[in-house]
This record gives C-alpha cells, structure tokens and sequence, in this order.
C-alpha cells in the first residue's frame, strides 16, 4: 500500500501568513500557526521592530551580546521582513504582498491600517480570499464597532473592565489583577480559533474575511459565573463573596503549598482515612460538601495543614494520591523545569537564543497521533529574510530588491 508522503506534515504548511503584531496578544496568535506549520513572516519597522526586541528579561553571552527572552519566545519559528510601512513605497510592497497571502494578522488600534490605506475593505478588494485577523482592545470598526473603538488597551485593563480584577484577591482587599497576561494570552487564543473557522469557512466558499476579536469581550466568558450571579440574584459580586461548594484550596507544607480538591463524601472519607483522622468523615462539621466548602478556612484547612506541617509537597501529594484523593503542587519555575510530566509531554523544548546559546520555551501543548511537532527554529534578526520573502511572495531578484531598499521601502536593524 502505498503511503501518504503528507501524512505527517503540518496541518497548516503553506499557509502564508503576514504578521503585522507586536507585544503578547498578536505575536502569540501567529506563534501558535508558526507551531502548526504555516510560513509566517513577521513585518516590522526598520530599525525599531518590535517591542520586546528592546525590553523584557535579557539574556547575555560572555562577548557582551543580548538578546531579549520575551521575543526569543514570541517570535521563534518566523521569518523577518523589514518594512518600512511609513513609506509610499513600503506600502505599495505591502499591497503586492497581501495579494499573494492567505492571511494577515494585525493588533493596531482599529483605524490604524486604515489611514495606511491597508485596512481590511482595500486589502480584500485586492485579494478576496485573503483572511484578516484583527485583535484589538475594543474591536474592529468594521464589524459592531464599539463606542470605546479607538481607545488603548493592554492585558491589565482588558482584566479590570472584565471583572476578573474586582473578584479576585481577599475578602476587603483591593482588586488584583493576575500575573499571568491573561489579557492577551486568552484573545490569541480566541483569535486561533476564529483563524481556522475562516480557514474552513474558504475551503468550502472561497471566500476570505474579517476575524475580529476584542480584548475586552476575550475575557467576559472567564468572568460568566458573577455575571449568572448578578442575572438571577442581583447581587454584585467582588472578592472573598465567592462561597466553595466543597472542600477545594491551597494547603501549606513544609516547603511551600499543594492545591487540594475533595468532591463528595467518599472523597472526604478517603481524605480523612490519609491524613489518619476517620473519624472526621462523620463529624457533623463536615458531613456535606456545603459545610466542608463554607468552613474551609476555619475548619477543613487547618486540620489538614496541621497534618501537612512536617511534610514536602512531595510527601503530602504520595500520600493522598495513594487514597486517590486530587493534589498538585504550587510549582516555581524551577519544579516546572524540572518536572518529569514536561518532559515526557515534550512540552519544553530548547530553541537558539540568537546570541549563540540555547533557551528552554513552551513547546505547543497539542499533541496529534498522526502529525509530526514542527521543530523550534530560532528568531530571526530584524529583516534577515528580506531577500528570501521576497523572492518567494513575488519572485523578486537580488537587484529588485536592492531597488527597494534604496527607496527605503525595506530595511534591517
């Protein structure tokens, strides 16, 4: 029988994709396709670039060179393409460029390619089966434009006007917002998602279109419980108003903390059998998941940090695994690292820090049984791929592009 030579390709490879994104949201959305096998070549000015080519942790080599890890990890598995979208002619390549693509991804405020003349309505007159994906704080103007359209947004104000800030944090504290980009990383993955729904959506029609995915709205399903709450009850809430349904928290250790889980009676049987205390499960204190959630703090918790205190994560976690009762470490980044589930995942993975070294990063966390992970390649200098994207876009030769760089239209570092 003869074999499939595509079998284990990449589900996107040939997908050509012109990314126009800079900081978290947007460059994460075409890391996740560049990790699927499309060709994304990242666009950026001349000479500045992206953000986090300039700032975020820094790594250096003993010759004194830097690179930036934020960018390592955002911008790996990409080709460069330095172009100077400032100019007429920077902005007609754009054009020539777009209407060889299938997809362009952008996270400017809404009207910005619009004044460039390379908004959505122009680049799909000019090719109509192009896909244009837009993130954006408050959404696109083209589709149910928002009164707040044109504002700034970044990942901390998408969390405060969603909600998740004001409940979370402790009970009369202030909001808190996590530490963790939620704000950008959760409207990325949204914007995936949209991507290949109108990737499908062409494989059927042939038509390209808009995909518009807003920051703010990103993050309200995170938040659908209060707003339940405040729909039936008309109650607001904020923190510390939230009231466990069972037993569910983080226990103190000997070196640190572990997260523990105990739904239903069995579960707090087998609880109390570990931690040597069967009497527990039919103490009326207990006797309900509702009693169990609502004396979290001053009941259920202290009795098991009493019976954790002499313990590791490690011992506390063998032990209650063993009565099958659900139990994970709080882990720092080091544990991660060294976590033996990761590794058998493949789930971090070495790519080149562009100053000779290697750094560990996030592989991509789908694992496919018939399609082969595409392998880390390192970031590229800002316009290393000049020569090579245009040559492969418009099949444009060494003095063609030699012209363009002269008229300023591309450029490197």
């Amino acid at each position: 029988m003869e074999t499939d030579p595509r079998r284990g390709e990449p589900p996107l490879a040939g997908l050509r994709v012109l990314d126009l994104t800079h900081y978290i949201a947007g460059p994460y959305a075409t890391l996740l396709l560049a990790q699927l096998g499309a060709d994304v070549v990242k666009v950026e000015r001349p000479g500045h670039g992206d953000a986090h080519r300039s700032h975020g942790p820094v790594i250096r080599n003993q010759q004194g060179g830097e690179a930036r890890t934020d960018f390592v990890h955002m911008n790996r598995n990409k080709r460069s393409l330095g172009l100077n979208l400032a100019s007429e002619a920077g902005r007609e390549l754009f054009s020539r460029l777009a209407a060889t693509a299938d997809l362009v991804v952008e996270n400017f405020r809404p009207s910005v390619m619009d004044r460039m003349g390379l908004g959505w309505s122009r680049l799909h007159d000019l090719n109509p089966r192009l896909i244009y994906a837009a993130i954006s704080g408050f959404g696109h103007l083209d589709l149910a434009p928002s009164p707040y359209a044109e504002r700034p947004a970044f990942n901390t104000i998408a969390q405060a006007m969603s909600g998740i800030a004001e409940i979370t944090g402790a009970a009369g504290g202030p909001p808190i917002t996590t530490a963790v980009a939620i704000g950008d990383y959760v409207p990325a993955l949204y914007t995936v998602i949209g991507i290949l729904a109108a990737i499908e959506h062409r494989n059927r029609t042939g038509e390209g279109q808009l995909v518009d995915v807003a920051m703010y709205d990103a993050l309200i399903p995170l938040n659908v419980r209060s707003l339940l709450k405040y729909e039936t009850t008309g109650e607001i809430q904020t923190r510390g108003d939230e009231i466990l349904n069972s037993a569910v928290g983080l226990v103190r250790v000997s070196d640190g903390y572990v997260s523990f889980s105990a739904f239903g009676n069995d579960m707090w049987r087998r609880t109390c059998e570990a931690i040597g205390q069967p009497q527990l499960a039919d103490d009326p204190r207990f006797d309900s998941d509702r009693k169990r959630g609502t004396g979290w703090e001053s009941d259920v918790k202290p009795v098991l940090e009493e019976w954790a205190a002499g313990r590791t994560k490690a011992e506390v976690a063998e032990i209650l695994l063993r009565h099958q009762v659900p139990v994970g470490p709080v882990n720092n980044a080091r544990d991660i690292i060294e976590d033996p589930h990761l590794e058998a995942r493949r789930m971090l993975v070495e790519v080149g820090d562009m100053i000779g070294g290697t750094v560990k990063v996030p592989n991509h966390p789908v694992r496919f049984s018939s399609i082969h992970d595409v392998p880390p390649r390192e970031a590229r200098g800002l316009g290393a791929d000049n020569q090579a994207v245009l040559a492969d876009y418009l099949g444009l030769g060494a003095d063609e592009v030699e012209r363009l760089q002269a008229a300023g239209a591309i450029g490197t570092d």
